[in-house]
């Protein structure tokens, strides 16, 4: 059963397929890649775990491999759709 924070976060229901809107560049298991709704720049892309995670503060020290997996992740889908790893943030 999910959690009420798993129910009404925006990330949760895109990642697992629950947001028509929201198209997926990119999703496997654990996580999901799409672009955001009020881009910043030309190729802005969010990387995120279908579990859920309330913020970045809750993220502890055994989290790191997660992190990292998402920038990995991020790194080849921003590639595949024409941006600069070298310039993301």
């Amino acid at each position: 059963m999910a959690e009420a924070g798993e129910q009404s976060c925006v990330f949760c229901k895109i990642a697992n397929g629950k947001d028509e809107n929201a198209e997926l560049l990119f999703q496997d298991e654990a996580y999901a890649v799409f672009r955001d709704h009020k881009p910043a720049a030309s190729t802005h892309l969010l990387v995120v775990p279908k579990a859920h995670i309330s913020d970045a503060k809750s993220l502890k020290k055994q989290d790191l491999e997660l992190v990292t997996t998402m920038v990995k992740i991020g790194e080849q889908v921003l590639q595949e759709h024409g941006g600069e790893v070298t310039k993301a943030r």
